[in-house]
């Protein structure tokens, strides 16, 4: 949806190519952007910034003179009219929701020969990524998030 380059080239040839739903952003003006917002959160608190990106940053800051937030506007669903309250989670159906999840990121992976199924036409597919917990000056999950034992 977004087409990110500094290539001069691109910037004049771009806007040629690209459909009626996708933005071309120059690189540098980008790069100043994500400064701003750089600046803007590390002014938080460190109790909040412990909370990771998205404890603290769900989404774009409301404020409409930031690339960022004007391209969330025009590429990602509604977002700025969400209620500021979460609807409270309840621990009993996470744990059992965890467990669920747990059966399918441990159990054996199938061989090439055992694929009988196309990706599309499954019920269930587990992709594992891993993510440290913190880089450079970001907590990506919450500082006090528990580490399994395989972490």
């Amino acid at each position: 949806m977004v087409f990110v380059s500094s290539d001069k080239l691109h910037q004049r040839c771009a806007p040629l190519f690209l459909r009626a739903d996708q933005t071309f952003v120059w690189g540098q003006d980008l790069k100043v952007d994500l400064q701003h917002l750089t600046n803007h959160y590390a002014q938080l608190p460190e109790s909040e910034k412990e909370k990771g990106i998205t404890g603290f940053a769900p989404s774009s800051p409301d404020d409409n003179e930031c690339l960022v937030s004007k391209l969330w506007d025009r590429h990602l669903r509604p977002w700025r009219d969400k209620p500021a309250n979460r609807i409270p989670r309840d621990p009993a159906r996470d744990k059992d929701l965890i467990g669920h999840l747990t059966k399918f990121t441990t159990a054996s992976p199938l061989k090439t020969g055992q694929v009988d199924f196309t990706p599309e036409d499954s019920d269930v597919l587990a992709i594992q990524r891993m993510v440290r917990k913190r880089k450079g000056s970001w907590w990506q999950v919450p500082k006090d998030l528990k580490e399994t034992d395989d972490s």
